[in-house]
């Protein structure tokens, strides 16, 4: 594509150019791309320069489609603030969104590590920092960073890779030995780590009450036919009869919360390392979390008790002295949604939007996830490179399949 084909892909409907230049052929390529273009007087010596006006694309007084977004946990919560703070009405529909992992007690806040810059690592990451600025202001986060442990030579080869690749881009994460773990921690450690000072811990259930309180949500799944209305899909687990033609799975995770005792007391950060631990909130500790496949079928509110030990026993298998210290007060199980390659489902597929598939971190995911979704509507500059959206597309699945770098059974039905 030409410079000024560029230019108007990157541009809304009202975007200004200004140019020293008043050439022809600028003003030709500027017009042919959608600009209206005027020839004014230059400044100081120079006769004349350019103005340019772009007259194409949308604006969210013009996008005339209502929005009914299926779900209100965090991915439909997000879609949902993204196309307010556009002026673009909404309705959430969710039978019970309570149900679903987006009021879980405890949340962490960090991206999934790769060690390779490419585009799914440089959404991980990106859509990570999106959240962890955009949670900083808020009540319900806690931004005490997170330790990644490197407690095996998998994980520290991840995560010495993702450092030297650039994946991580040029923020504060880097590398600490164990001496600096145990300091930034308050608690004994003997493995080196990631130190990611943006990260954090969240209680989801403050700000899910503090969103859905803005928002308009139906206690009911929504109607068949939705008239002129834009059906979007944002309900997690539940968006696999929605989506039966991609390779969805569902995922059981329980998560514990305990009391804070002992060695426990002066945690600091989150600790991650085959679960997580977080610093004690209001004298408790999120702990977690477990993973099992599962079906729609499954009790998803089930406790196991099982579940609670283990989550207490992969803490203790890095820090026997912060297990010591912990005490199973309650628990929450939900189900999760996610596809062969751990990619999130963003964009559209068919007649739909879908925003899912967001695995474990639909906190960190979902926001940058709803801001691709509704600028690309609304006609707007995306928030993520091109390969980044390719990368998240649900239209991967068919593109792969078609190529044949996906086996048949990947699909099923595929229209």
């Amino acid at each position: 594509a030409s410079v000024f084909g560029e230019i108007a892909r990157l541009s809304t409907r009202g975007a200004t150019v200004a140019s020293y230049t008043a050439a022809g052929n600028v003003r030709r390529g500027l017009t042919d791309a959608g600009f209206a273009v005027e020839r004014l007087p230059g400044f100081g010596n120079k006769r004349h320069r350019i103005e340019a006006v772009y007259q194409h694309g949308s604006s969210a007084a013009e996008f005339s489609p209502s929005i009914e977004i299926s779900g209100a946990g965090i991915a439909g919560l997000s879609l949902a603030r993204s196309l307010r703070r556009r002026g673009v009405e909404v309705r959430l529909w969710d039978p019970d969104p309570r149900l679903g992992a987006s009021t879980n007690p405890f949340a962490m806040v960090s991206p999934r590590i790769n060690r390779m810059d490419d585009p799914q690592s440089r959404f991980q990451v990106r859509a990570f920092e999106y959240a962890a600025r955009l949670y900083r202001e808020d009540a319900a986060f806690l931004a005490c960073g997170v330790l990644r442990l490197a407690v095996d030579g998998e994980l520290d080869d991840r995560f010495a890779k993702a450092i030297d690749s650039g994946t991580l881009g040029f923020g504060a994460s880097r590398m600490v030995s164990a001496e600096r773990s145990s300091a930034l921690t308050g608690v004994e450690l003997s493995h080196r780590g990631l130190w990611m000072p943006e990260g954090g811990v969240l209680v989801p259930q403050k700000l899910w009450l503090r969103l859905r309180s803005e928002l308009e949500i139906c206690a009911s799944r929504p109607p068949t036919d939705s008239g002129e209305a834009s059906r979007w899909i944002a309900h997690g687990p539940w968006a696999t009869s929605d989506l039966e033609a991609l390779p969805m799975r569902i995922s059981r995770g329980q998560r514990s919360v305990c009391r804070s005792s002992g060695a426990a007391q002066r945690l600091r950060c989150v600790v991650s390392a085959h679960g997580y631990i977080s610093p004690a909130i209001d004298g408790r500790h999120g702990v977690g979390a477990s993973y099992q496949r599962a079906e729609l079928s499954s009790n998803a509110n089930a406790i196991c008790d099982a579940d609670d030990r283990d989550n207490v026993a992969r803490v203790g298998a890095w820090s026997p002295q912060l297990a010591a210290g912990l005490e199973v007060l309650e628990s929450r199980a939900a189900l999760r949604a996610l596809v062969p390659d751990h990619m999130p489902l963003i964009g559209p597929w068919g007649s739909k939007v879908v925003l899912g598939a967001l695995g474990s971190r639909g906190f960190s995911l979902a926001p940058l996830g709803a801001e691709v979704i509704v600028s690309t509507a609304l006609g707007m500059c995306p928030p993520l490179e091109r390969a980044g959206r390719a990368a998240v597309s649900p239209e991967r699945f068919r593109k792969r399949l078609r190529n044949g770098s996906a086996p048949a059974t990947c699909l099923r039905d595929l229209p």
